[in-house]
């Protein structure tokens, strides 16, 4: 299991890379992606309230699943981010699925509509 969101928007990119590269070196046969949700209360919650830490945006977050599987180089690994937590799901068997599913990404990226990603109330948390 890997967690969008957790480097914030300041270290978004680095955050992807980082677990992209020790998933590369783990090969691991099943890569399950969840969304950093912020719960009252938390650590997080109150660097979040403090401006110490904020998350990427809703297209922030697809942005850095985007750059997590394309610095991925791995061998038949099921990729899924269907847990209720992602703005965005993703089914996908790398490497042999790796540029549809990036092709994916990018269509719904280019239209910049939010109505495209799962809605608040329906992450579930």
């Amino acid at each position: 299991m890997v967690m969008l969101g957790r480097g914030g928007k300041e270290q978004s990119e680095r955050h992807a890379s980082d677990t992209a590269e020790l998933l590369n070196r783990i090969q691991p046969r099943f890569v399950g992606v969840l969304t950093t949700h912020l719960e009252e209360g938390t650590p997080l919650f109150d660097l979040v309230e403090s401006g110490e830490f904020s998350l990427p945006s809703r297209y922030g977050m697809v942005k850095e699943l985007r750059h997590l599987i394309s610095k991925l180089e791995l061998d038949n690994s099921l990729l899924t981010s269907a847990h209720a937590s992602n703005y965005l799901t993703i089914r996908s068997v790398l490497p042999k699925d790796k540029r549809k599913t990036l092709a994916y990404i990018d269509s719904i990226m280019s239209k910049a509509d939010e109505n495209l990603l799962k809605p608040e109330f329906m992450r579930g948390l």
